[in-house]
């Protein structure tokens, strides 16, 4: 199997040198190609990555926006938006509970 995975890395990196040099072939098919393979032989994992934010002492973060910069116009859609969205979620409460 090892002989089959090393042909196959040298078919691409014979492409990748063939359109390097205006030859015919996509560029970004065969990055993908190589990386893909290289990913498949070492398990996998090593392109994920874990992200996490907190804000104080490891709570959530907290988001603060200055209100008094909005035309009263934005306002008054901010407004409504935030109306829809409480109506909505009062409907989906309600489903819950009849349906439980």
């Amino acid at each position: 199997m090892k002989a089959g995975q090393a042909a196959a890395v040298t078919f691409w990196e014979e492409r990748l040198l063939v359109a390097a040099q205006g030859g015919p072939g996509n560029l970004q098919a065969i990055q993908w190609a190589l990386r893909n393979r290289s990913r498949a032989a070492s398990g996998w994992h090593h392109d994920s990555q874990r992200v996490e934010h907190t804000g104080a002492d490891g709570g959530p973060p907290q988001e603060e926006y200055d209100y008094s910069r909005l035309t009263e116009e934005e306002v008054d859609v901010l407004i409504r938006i935030l109306q829809k969205a409480h109506r909505r979620s009062a409907q989906s409460n309600r489903g819950q509970d009849s349906s439980g």
